[in-house]
């Protein structure tokens, strides 16, 4: 996999964006004007937290990080629960990010109520 640059966000979060996803990146901030990509849990389902990305504003509690010209937004529970990250984009379909290393969960966090849900 290509990776076009590592930012760290905290000392033990660090986040890869592949060559796809930072070009796919770069086209999306044009069409979704004043908004930032951000990193978030989906809401929880049979197979615990998933992560997404959707392009919206800063919330509170939210970490920033320029990566290679792109600000980029990582929700403040995400920051604590996945330490390393790669975004990728499929072609024609959507963003992909995958915890490199699992996520840390201790099964009570607001994002999912529970990882084994």
């Amino acid at each position: 996999m290509v990776t076009k640059k590592i930012a760290n966000l905290r000392e033990d979060i660090m986040i890869e964006i592949t060559a796809a996803a930072q070009k796919k990146l770069q086209d999306s901030l044009i069409e979704n004007p004043g908004k930032s990509p951000r990193i978030s849990f989906s809401p929880g389902g049979l197979m615990g937290p998933a992560l997404k990305l959707s392009f919206e504003e800063i919330q509170q509690g939210d970490k920033e990080e320029n990566v290679d010209g792109l600000h980029l937004i990582v929700a403040e529970d995400v920051s604590y629960f996945a330490q390393k990250m790669i975004v990728d984009y499929v072609k024609d379909q959507s963003f992909e990010i995958e915890a490199k290393e699992g996520m840390i969960c201790n099964e009570d966090c607001a994002s999912c109520q529970g990882c084994n849900a």
